[in-house]
């Protein structure tokens, strides 16, 4: 099992160089892109998510805390629930999220966005959000249990890898 996960992570090592054509650019991305993918969906959890979207579609609203790239994965988010018909507010400053966090009652759910599941706000505004009623769901990498993951009532994770093709000159 070990070697079979290891094998897509091998192949998206390869860098993208100035001298790659834009053909050879574009296949290292896709491999890359296809590879997580491929990654994620054998790793993946269906009972998590399957709780996580029973826990969506209860809650009152959805609070969806994530800071930097990960508030944009929660911004998405944010637009894809309230097209379904759900409430959901993406908030990115940790303040905000504090206080949102101390009003959450047990109807609401907090979806907590981090790849490395380690980010201090996200992780002690989860924990707030959690304390006080909240049931917490968190998006983190598979590569890690970390801090999130393990105070989430519902862990779902990606296995996103954060090595991603980049150019070197």
């Amino acid at each position: 099992i070990a070697q079979d996960l290891a094998t897509p992570l091998e192949s998206i090592q390869e860098t993208i160089k100035p001298t790659d054509s834009p053909q050879e650019i574009i296949d290292k991305v896709f491999l890359w892109e296809s590879n997580t993918l491929h990654l994620t969906r054998t790793t993946m959890d269906t009972g998590a998510i399957t709780a996580a979207v029973e826990a969506i579609l209860a809650a009152n609203i959805v609070y969806i805390f994530g800071l930097g790239s990960s508030y944009a994965i929660g911004y998405d988010l944010q637009h894809k629930l309230m097209r379904a018909g759900i409430r959901a507010i993406a908030e990115e400053d940790s303040h905000f999220q504090a206080i949102i966090a101390t009003d959450c009652t047990p109807q609401d759910v907090v979806f907590a966005i981090s790849n490395s599941g380690k980010s201090l706000d996200i992780v002690t505004n989860s924990q707030i959000a959690k304390d006080s009623g909240a049931t917490v769901i968190s998006l983190t990498s598979t590569l890690i249990n970390s801090p999130l993951s393990k105070i989430s009532d519902i862990s779902i994770r990606t296995a996103e890898n954060e090595t991603e093709p980049s150019v070197i000159g």
